[in-house]
């Protein structure tokens, strides 16, 4: 998270890629990992990785567990990319 906050998005993204190989069930890598490469105009594999992050963040009943920060930001499972 750290490359994310420098803006350093490509070493943030390898170092998600090795993250989400070690532990695939790991949802808020594979949140990071989506807005790093929405970051890096890698539109396929940002929604790639939303899509295993919704996957992989259900609830109990089903339902998408949303992080603090995401309710926070109005998050509603899309992906944009911003400059």
């Amino acid at each position: 998270m750290l490359h994310m906050r420098q803006g350093n998005f490509a070493a943030a993204r390898a170092s998600l890629e090795k993250t989400v190989a070690a532990d695939p069930e790991l949802a808020k890598a594979h949140y990071q990992l989506s807005l790093a490469c929405a970051r890096l105009d890698d539109t396929a594999c940002a929604k790639r990785h939303l899509e295993l992050y919704q996957q992989t963040n259900l609830g109990p009943e089903g339902s998408l567990v949303l992080l603090e920060t995401e309710r926070e930001a109005g998050v509603d499972g899309s992906v944009e990319r911003r400059n």
